[in-house]
């Protein structure tokens, strides 16, 4: 009886492994990889296969006998590569189609990236910690690339802004990526945003310790977590149109004040805690009927135009919380 349920158990075992699992690692030359349904995916490469004479790494457009079509998370990392190289070219060859998130996330070395006119998707953040100029040799229908910022032309998104955007004005875009103006961003004590934009992405302003002061267009009506945090963020104009303030986004900054437009309705937890500045009072209007724990430092006087605002407890927020993370596990 044991035996046969052993047996079964490795059946049940065999079936359950994907198709392509055994496909996962394999190794061409300096390059890791897997083969998908619809071709290879790059998932690592060591540093060494690049042309020394010209600092070029020419990705391959096929691995395993199977053509190229993606580029996997982190895949293009150079962070732990220790070699003398300054400056490196990467060219993705045609027939790419999608980048994973973070695909060139760290890619500290690179000067120049070109990509190929079949990509079809990149994803918000895939150039974080990455200064190259990128291009598109052969054009494409999905993605512009002019005056140094890469944008998604069917949704209107930043994706990325090269150092040679730093002394251009922003395009008129929709929404502003995650960590995609970083390298137009540096350094600059304020600037002003199109008119154009209603929503900004994650960690956009995010460690800018320069930027003081900000004018949030008008039309402005989303905000995403740690939007504006660890800044030196003075003022801000916050618009009548934004509804929510997301978890942590104005957290370690330096507000003197904080103005709330009528229309805000939600104030997020930490939303605006460990102030570097004393804020002694602040005035919540009608419209706010939320307040997440501990949006705000302590020592702050809160003072509330709506009798009805509910300003949420450590216990709702460890219950919230706790339900948020057994949602995620199933």
């Amino acid at each position: 009886m044991l035996k046969h349920f052993s047996l079964l158990f490795l059946v049940v075992i065999c079936f359950s492994i994907p198709a392509h699992a055994d496909s996962y690692n394999n190794q061409e030359g300096a390059f890791s990889y897997f083969v998908s349904e619809t071709g290879a995916v790059l998932t690592d490469w060591n540093g060494r296969k690049i042309d020394e004479a010209t600092s070029i790494l020419v990705l391959p457009s096929f691995l395993g006998g199977s053509p190229l079509v993606g580029i996997g998370t982190n895949a293009l990392s150079t962070v732990s590569f220790d070699g003398d190289l300054t400056k490196l070219e990467i060219i993705v060859p045609e027939g790419v189609t999608y980048l994973e998130k973070d695909a060139f996330e760290d890619c500290c070395h690179a000067t120049a990236i070109q990509l190929p006119s079949t990509l079809r998707d990149i994803p918000e953040g895939c150039f974080f910690h990455v200064t190259a100029e990128i291009s598109f040799p052969n054009g494409n229908a999905y993605f512009s690339c002019e005056d140094g910022f890469l944008v998604d032309i069917s949704t209107s998104t930043l994706l990325y802004s090269s150092p040679s955007s730093y002394n251009n004005a922003l395009p008129d875009i929709k929404r502003i990526g995650e960590s995609s103006i970083d390298n137009w961003a540096y350094e600059k004590k304020d600037f002003f945003l199109p008119q154009t934009i209603t929503s900004i992405g994650t960690m956009v302003f995010y460690d800018l310790p320069d930027l003081e002061s900000l004018s949030l267009p008008s039309g402005v009506a989303e905000i995403d977590s740690h939007c504006f945090s660890c800044t030196g963020l003075m003022y801000v104009e916050l618009p009548s149109s934004l509804k929510i303030i997301p978890p942590y986004c104005f957290t370690n900054c330096s507000l003197k004040s904080i103005h709330f437009p009528e229309g805000i309705m939600h104030i997020s937890e930490f939303a605006f805690y460990q102030n570097w500045e004393n804020i002694e009072t602040i005035t919540l209007p009608a419209s706010v009927q939320f307040v997440g724990y501990q949006a705000f430092p302590e020592e702050t006087q809160i003072i509330t135009l709506n009798a009805h605002t509910h300003f949420e407890t450590r216990e709702e927020y460890d219950q919230r919380f706790q339900s948020s993370e057994l949602k995620q596990l199933n």
